[in-house]
């Protein structure tokens, strides 16, 4: 898990981006909440069908998140695949895992993005399956009989092990490895 005091960043048009070989993998950790100004400009990016997605969410902060997100993950994988950020096309995974597709696919990226709070991460790859998570830290999430529905017998062992003030933040370290391993195998918990 990332620590709340972790400072989020992202730069629109990130010009000076370390190469990405294969052995390489870049995590971009992006803000949510924004500025109105940066908010139009993520927002200028999403496809007509990514809009109407945006629209469907209840809340206007839950919009502004999911906006953002996605404006921020286009700008990403365009600079890497030297495209405009609106061109990118996506397709989704039979377990919802996302990709490139059209003309932008032939770049051999690979993505994937998890969103928490105000916080995102977007992790990218060449030609090879990568997982990202991100969770906020909720004691009432983080309970034996979810560890046991989810974990595996030795890893609550070793959670149930541990101190009780220790047990939260291990239940997410084990959580967020676990969901990214899965989110990375296309298939999910």
């Amino acid at each position: 898990p990332i620590p709340p005091s972790a400072p989020a960043v992202w730069s629109p048009s990130p010009s000076r981006r370390p190469g990405l070989d294969a052995a390489s993998v870049h995590v971009w950790r992006i803000a949510l909440a924004v500025p109105d100004a940066e908010q139009a400009e993520r927002a200028a990016v999403l496809a007509p069908d990514e809009r109407e997605r945006a629209a469907r969410f209840h809340f206007e902060r839950d919009r502004r998140r999911w906006t953002a997100a996605r404006g921020a993950v286009r700008a990403v994988l365009a600079g890497y695949a030297g495209v405009p950020a609106a061109s990118l096309a996506f397709r989704v995974g039979p377990h919802g895992k996302p990709a490139l597709d059209g003309p932008a696919a032939r770049a051999g990226l690979e993505f994937n993005v998890s969103h928490s709070g105000d916080l995102a991460l977007c992790a990218v790859t060449h030609a090879r399956a990568v997982g990202v998570d991100v969770e906020a830290i909720r004691p009432d999430f983080a309970t034996g009989e979810v560890a046991r529905r989810f974990f595996a017998p030795a890893e609550v062992a070793a959670l149930e092990a541990l101190p009780s003030g220790e047990r939260v933040e291990a239940f997410f370290a084990c959580w967020t490895r676990k969901e990214a391993y899965l989110k990375g195998r296309g298939t999910g918990i």
